[in-house]
C-alpha cells in the first residue's frame, strides 16, 4: 500500500509519510484498509500531504483507525452553522458519568480537528472557514459540556435560585460563559488558547439538594468542573 500514498511525495518527506502510514496499517483491520483502497487518487494525494505536514493527524488516525474512512465525506465539505452543537449533543445524550463526558468530549474534538487540519492543509477551506470552524467547535464543546454539567450539579447539589423579593419570586439561575479575545471574535487559530469569563445573574441558595449551597459556591464548583472537562487529557 505504499505505492499510492507515496506517489508525488518529495523524497525528503517520504520517511514521515511512510512512518505514519505504516503505524496506521499496523493497527487498522482489513475492513478499514479495504474501504480506503476504494478512495480516488485525490484522497491519496491529500492524505500523503497531510501526513507529511501534521504529526497530530498521523497519531490520531493511528489511535482511532476507524475515523479515516468514516471522515472521507466530511473532509470534502463545509459544515453548516451549529453543526458541531447538534452532533455533539447527540454524542452526549447517553453520557452518565463525568469520566465518560471527558472521554466523549476529547474524542469529538480530536475527530473534528482532523477534518479542520486536513481541509486547511489541502487548501479546501479558506482561512475564514478554518477560524470559524475552530471557534464553533470550541463553542460547542463549552456549551454542551456546561449543559451536561449543570444538570449533573443540580442533581447532586440542588438547583441554584435567586432570593425571593417582594413581587419577584425566586428564579432558577444558570451560569453564563462569555468567550473573550479570538474566541469571542470567531477567529481562533490552531494554536489559540481560549479565554473565558464565568458569571451568574443573582445571589441566592440551592434547593432540593443534599445540603444548601450559596450560589457563589455552586457556580465556583461548576466552573471548576467545566474547566476540568475541557482541559483533561483522556
Amino acid at each position: 500500500m505504499q505505492g499510492p500514498i507515496l506517489d508525488g511525495v518529495p523524497l525528503s518527506l517520504q520517511d514521515a509519510v511512510t512512518r505514519h502510514w505504516q503505524n496506521f496499517v499496523d493497527k487498522a483491520d482489513s475492513t478499514t484498509i479495504t474501504e480506503l483502497k476504494a478512495q480516488p487518487p485525490l484522497f491519496w494525494q491529500q492524505l500523503a500531504h497531510v501526513l507529511a505536514c501534521s504529526d497530530f493527524v498521523g497519531s490520531q488516525c493511528m489511535i482511532n483507525t476507524s475515523w479515516l474512512p468514516a471522515l472521507t465525506e466530511d473532509l470534502q465539505q463545509s459544515y453548516p452553522q451549529r453543526h458541531y452543537h447538534h452532533r455533539l449533543a447527540q454524542q452526549l445524550n447517553d453520557v452518565d458519568s463525568e469520566t465518560l463526558l471527558h472521554s466523549r468530549l476529547r474524542r469529538f474534538r480530536n475527530r473534528e480537528m482532523i477534518r479542520i487540519v486536513w481541509r486547511d492543509l489541502c487548501r479546501q477551506a479558506e482561512l475564514e472557514e478554518t477560524t470559524r470552524d475552530l471557534s464553533e467547535l470550541a463553542d460547542a464543546c463549552i456549551d454542551q459540556a456546561l449543559q451536561w454539567l449543570y444538570r449533573w450539579a443540580c442533581s447532586n447539589w440542588g438547583t441554584p435560585y435567586s432570593r425571593a423579593k417582594e413581587g419577584q419570586p425566586a428564579q432558577a439561575q444558570q451560569m453564563v460563559v462569555q468567550g473573550m479575545g479570538k474566541l469571542g471574535a470567531q477567529e481562533l487559530n490552531l494554536s489559540s488558547d481560549i479565554d473565558l469569563i464565568f458569571s451568574f445573574p443573582k445571589n441566592g441558595e440551592t434547593r432540593d439538594g443534599k445540603r444548601c449551597l450559596d450560589n457563589q459556591t455552586f457556580f465556583n464548583r461548576l466552573g471548576q468542573k467545566l474547566i476540568q472537562a475541557l482541559d483533561n487529557n483522556t
